[in-house]
């Protein structure tokens, strides 16, 4: 006998006893249990996970270091505003602090239809963020980041219920963009 007949013999041989084993075997079906498959585990990380950590206003002509500062500074803050960190001590310190370093001045005359001007001071030290907001005969806020060393300025008046008319201007370093709009509350 050649390799191959006795190969082909071998698998005759083989597939016989199974066959035959397959007919002796019983399973009584009412003692099964049925076969529980694993779904296949995700990552967790869901598309607004993502948003929490890339920033999506980057540019192209961003260069790799202010990406990398720009990413690490989203991560830091996605995680500094979780749950475990919010109600950590450290959390709970920085947000004594931050409310400390937030002040609000109200001033309206006695007459009735007086207009009532607000001023709203807020220093956000954590993420070098400084904010000052002023309504009154308009609306008008100016933030300034120390970090990317970009201040805005935004004065905005309704138009109607629905409708604001705004005037935006954003300084950074390398330019000036100034805007006018119209924006809508939905």
């Amino acid at each position: 006998m050649t390799f191959e007949e006795n190969k082909g013999m071998k698998l005759i041989i083989l597939f016989t006893l199974l066959t035959s084993q397959i007919a002796l075997a019983k399973v009584n079906v009412k003692n099964t249990y049925p076969i529980l498959i694993p779904k296949a585990s995700s990552n967790g990380w869901t598309q607004e996970d993502i948003g929490k950590v890339i920033p999506t206003d980057l540019q192209n002509s961003n260069d790799a270091g202010f990406v990398a500062t720009r990413i690490g500074d989203h991560a830091f803050q996605a995680w500094f505003k979780s749950d475990a960190v919010k109600n950590s001590p450290v959390g709970r310190t920085a947000e004594t602090v931050q409310e400390t370093l937030k002040t609000e001045v109200a001033i309206k005359s006695d007459d009735k239809d007086a207009v009532e001007h607000k001023f709203s001071f807020q220093v956000l030290a954590l993420q070098a963020i400084s904010k000052i907001k002023y309504s009154g005969w308009l609306n008008a806020a100016v933030d300034y980041d120390g970090r990317s060393n970009e201040a805005k300025l935004e004065i905005s008046e309704k138009l109607w219920n629905d409708k604001d008319f705004i005037i935006s201007h954003t300084a950074k370093a390398e330019q000036g963009l100034s805007a006018v709009g119209l924006r809508w509350n939905w």
